[in-house]
Protein backbone atom coordinates (compact mmCIF):
# COMPACT_ATOMS: atom_id res chain seq x y z
CA UNK A 1 0.00 0.00 0.00
CA UNK A 2 2.37 2.19 0.98
CA UNK A 3 4.34 1.56 -2.66
CA UNK A 4 1.19 2.18 -4.37
CA UNK A 5 0.92 5.28 -2.51
CA UNK A 6 4.09 6.21 -3.85
CA UNK A 7 3.52 5.73 -7.17
CA UNK A 8 0.88 8.22 -6.53
CA UNK A 9 2.70 11.07 -5.42
CA UNK A 10 0.34 10.86 -1.85
CA UNK A 11 2.78 11.50 0.79
CA UNK A 12 -0.83 10.06 3.07
CA UNK A 13 -3.62 8.74 2.30
CA UNK A 14 -6.63 7.01 3.80
CA UNK A 15 -7.59 3.22 3.46
CA UNK A 16 -10.65 1.61 3.41
CA UNK A 17 -10.42 -2.02 3.95
CA UNK A 18 -13.17 -5.01 3.79
CA UNK A 19 -12.47 -8.15 5.62
CA UNK A 20 -9.13 -9.14 5.38
CA UNK A 21 -8.39 -6.08 3.80
CA UNK A 22 -9.79 -4.47 7.63
CA UNK A 23 -7.48 -6.96 8.73
CA UNK A 24 -4.53 -5.53 6.74
CA UNK A 25 -5.63 -2.41 7.40
CA UNK A 26 -5.34 -2.31 10.75
CA UNK A 27 -1.48 -3.46 10.97
CA UNK A 28 -0.44 -0.65 7.94
CA UNK A 29 -2.02 1.73 10.36
CA UNK A 30 0.14 0.99 13.41
CA UNK A 31 3.35 0.36 11.12
CA UNK A 32 2.83 3.20 8.89
CA UNK A 33 1.51 5.78 11.23
CA UNK A 34 3.03 8.71 9.60
CA UNK A 35 1.47 7.92 5.94
CA UNK A 36 -2.04 6.71 7.29
CA UNK A 37 -4.28 9.64 8.20
CA UNK A 38 -7.64 7.94 8.27
CA UNK A 39 -9.05 4.31 8.69
CA UNK A 40 -12.20 2.88 7.46
CA UNK A 41 -12.73 -0.60 8.67
CA UNK A 42 -15.33 -3.01 7.07
CA UNK A 43 -16.95 -5.57 9.53
CA UNK A 44 -13.25 -6.91 10.30
CA UNK A 45 -10.15 -5.39 11.99
CA UNK A 46 -11.74 -5.68 15.35
CA UNK A 47 -11.88 -9.33 15.43
CA UNK A 48 -9.53 -12.25 15.32
CA UNK A 49 -9.18 -15.52 13.59
CA UNK A 50 -9.13 -17.85 16.51
CA UNK A 51 -6.85 -21.07 15.30
CA UNK A 52 -4.25 -23.30 16.40
CA UNK A 53 -4.16 -24.86 12.63
CA UNK A 54 -0.54 -25.52 11.30
CA UNK A 55 -0.46 -23.43 7.80
CA UNK A 56 -0.42 -27.05 6.32
CA UNK A 57 -3.62 -27.64 7.99
CA UNK A 58 -5.15 -24.73 6.88
CA UNK A 59 -4.48 -25.76 3.12
CA UNK A 60 -5.77 -28.92 4.00
CA UNK A 61 -9.16 -27.68 5.12
CA UNK A 62 -9.31 -24.80 2.46
CA UNK A 63 -9.14 -27.33 -0.10
CA UNK A 64 -11.45 -29.41 1.43
CA UNK A 65 -14.12 -26.46 1.39
CA UNK A 66 -13.09 -25.68 -2.09
CA UNK A 67 -13.85 -29.30 -3.13
CA UNK A 68 -17.53 -28.91 -2.09
CA UNK A 69 -18.10 -25.45 -3.40
CA UNK A 70 -18.46 -26.65 -7.51
CA UNK A 71 -21.59 -26.51 -9.64
CA UNK A 72 -22.63 -28.11 -12.63
CA UNK A 73 -22.79 -24.81 -14.45
CA UNK A 74 -23.00 -21.02 -14.21
CA UNK A 75 -26.83 -20.85 -14.03
CA UNK A 76 -26.19 -23.68 -11.33
CA UNK A 77 -24.05 -21.52 -10.11
CA UNK A 78 -25.49 -18.30 -9.97
CA UNK A 79 -28.75 -19.43 -8.73
CA UNK A 80 -26.64 -20.21 -5.42
CA UNK A 81 -25.45 -16.77 -5.35
CA UNK A 82 -28.64 -15.08 -6.15
CA UNK A 83 -30.07 -17.34 -3.28
CA UNK A 84 -27.65 -15.82 -0.71
CA UNK A 85 -27.06 -11.89 -1.81
CA UNK A 86 -29.80 -9.85 0.07
CA UNK A 87 -29.85 -7.43 -3.14
CA UNK A 88 -28.83 -8.97 -6.35
CA UNK A 89 -28.41 -6.55 -8.81
CA UNK A 90 -26.80 -6.66 -12.27
CA UNK A 91 -23.35 -4.76 -11.50
CA UNK A 92 -22.42 -8.10 -9.25
CA UNK A 93 -22.99 -10.59 -11.83
CA UNK A 94 -19.19 -9.76 -13.06
CA UNK A 95 -17.47 -9.84 -9.33
CA UNK A 96 -19.05 -12.81 -8.99
CA UNK A 97 -17.87 -15.05 -11.88
CA UNK A 98 -14.57 -13.28 -11.48
CA UNK A 99 -14.32 -15.18 -8.53
CA UNK A 100 -14.61 -18.46 -10.39
CA UNK A 101 -13.62 -20.65 -13.41
CA UNK A 102 -15.10 -23.41 -15.31
CA UNK A 103 -12.53 -26.45 -15.18
CA UNK A 104 -13.21 -30.51 -16.02
CA UNK A 105 -17.12 -29.09 -16.95
CA UNK A 106 -17.77 -27.93 -13.56
CA UNK A 107 -17.67 -24.33 -12.35
CA UNK A 108 -15.10 -24.39 -9.30
CA UNK A 109 -13.31 -21.45 -7.39
CA UNK A 110 -10.68 -19.47 -9.39
CA UNK A 111 -8.33 -18.95 -6.20
CA UNK A 112 -6.31 -21.56 -5.03
CA UNK A 113 -6.34 -23.24 -1.84
CA UNK A 114 -3.18 -22.08 -0.90
CA UNK A 115 -3.94 -18.35 -1.14
CA UNK A 116 -6.75 -18.74 1.18
CA UNK A 117 -5.02 -20.82 3.87
CA UNK A 118 -1.78 -18.15 3.81
CA UNK A 119 -3.93 -15.58 4.40
CA UNK A 120 -5.79 -16.65 6.76
CA UNK A 121 -2.76 -18.43 8.82
CA UNK A 122 -1.48 -14.94 8.54
CA UNK A 123 -4.63 -13.40 10.86
CA UNK A 124 -4.24 -16.08 13.35
CA UNK A 125 -0.29 -15.69 13.92
CA UNK A 126 -0.42 -11.85 13.67
CA UNK A 127 -3.94 -11.11 14.73
CA UNK A 128 -5.58 -7.27 14.15
CA UNK A 129 -5.95 -7.14 17.80
CA UNK A 130 -2.48 -7.25 18.35
CA UNK A 131 -2.91 -3.80 16.82
CA UNK A 132 -5.64 -2.12 18.97
CA UNK A 133 -3.62 -0.58 21.71
CA UNK A 134 -1.27 0.58 19.76
CA UNK A 135 -4.30 2.47 17.88
CA UNK A 136 -5.91 3.53 20.53
CA UNK A 137 -2.65 5.40 21.83
CA UNK A 138 -1.73 6.95 18.08
CA UNK A 139 -5.69 8.25 18.31
CA UNK A 140 -6.02 7.96 14.45
CA UNK A 141 -9.15 8.55 13.07
CA UNK A 142 -11.17 5.49 12.36
CA UNK A 143 -14.79 4.34 11.50
CA UNK A 144 -15.68 0.74 11.45
CA UNK A 145 -19.08 0.20 10.29
CA UNK A 146 -20.31 -3.10 11.41
CA UNK A 147 -22.68 -5.69 9.89
CA UNK A 148 -25.95 -5.69 11.67
CA UNK A 149 -25.26 -9.74 13.04
CA UNK A 150 -22.12 -8.27 14.64
CA UNK A 151 -23.23 -5.23 16.63
CA UNK A 152 -23.14 -5.18 20.96
CA UNK A 153 -20.26 -8.72 20.25
CA UNK A 154 -17.49 -9.09 22.89
CA UNK A 155 -15.02 -8.24 19.79
CA UNK A 156 -16.70 -4.97 18.94
CA UNK A 157 -17.02 -3.51 22.62
CA UNK A 158 -13.10 -4.54 23.26
CA UNK A 159 -11.87 -2.82 20.16
CA UNK A 160 -14.31 0.38 21.77
CA UNK A 161 -12.59 -0.08 24.84
CA UNK A 162 -8.69 -0.02 23.59
CA UNK A 163 -9.78 2.32 20.68
CA UNK A 164 -11.49 4.78 21.80
CA UNK A 165 -11.43 6.98 19.13
CA UNK A 166 -12.98 4.90 16.80
CA UNK A 167 -16.11 5.31 15.36
CA UNK A 168 -18.64 2.27 15.38
CA UNK A 169 -21.93 2.37 13.05
CA UNK A 170 -24.39 -1.11 12.61
CA UNK A 171 -25.10 -1.43 8.76
CA UNK A 172 -28.30 -3.61 8.06
CA UNK A 173 -26.13 -5.37 5.65
CA UNK A 174 -24.53 -9.14 5.72
CA UNK A 175 -20.05 -9.67 6.05
CA UNK A 176 -20.20 -8.24 2.83
CA UNK A 177 -21.25 -4.53 3.38
CA UNK A 178 -19.78 -3.32 -0.09
CA UNK A 179 -22.01 -5.25 -1.75
CA UNK A 180 -25.39 -5.19 0.51
CA UNK A 181 -25.18 -1.19 1.11
CA UNK A 182 -23.12 -0.17 -1.64
CA UNK A 183 -25.11 3.52 -1.44
CA UNK A 184 -25.28 4.11 1.80
CA UNK A 185 -21.36 2.87 2.67
CA UNK A 186 -20.77 5.12 0.12
CA UNK A 187 -23.05 8.15 2.23
CA UNK A 188 -21.69 7.04 5.61
CA UNK A 189 -18.16 6.97 4.91
CA UNK A 190 -18.33 10.36 2.77
CA UNK A 191 -19.84 12.39 5.49
CA UNK A 192 -16.92 10.69 7.86
CA UNK A 193 -13.86 11.88 6.25
CA UNK A 194 -15.50 15.13 5.09
CA UNK A 195 -16.34 15.57 8.94
CA UNK A 196 -14.02 18.11 11.19
CA UNK A 197 -11.79 16.33 13.20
Amino acid sequence: MVAAADSFGLDRFGYMGASWGASIGVHLAVRSRKRVEALVLLDAGHTDVASERTLAEWEQQVEADQGQFAFESWEAYFDWVRSRVRAWRPALDARYRTAMIERDGRIVARAEARSAAWALHGVAIEPPSSTHARLGELGLPILLLLAADAEGTDASEQFQALVPQAQLRVLEAGHDIVEDQPEQLADLVASWLSAPR
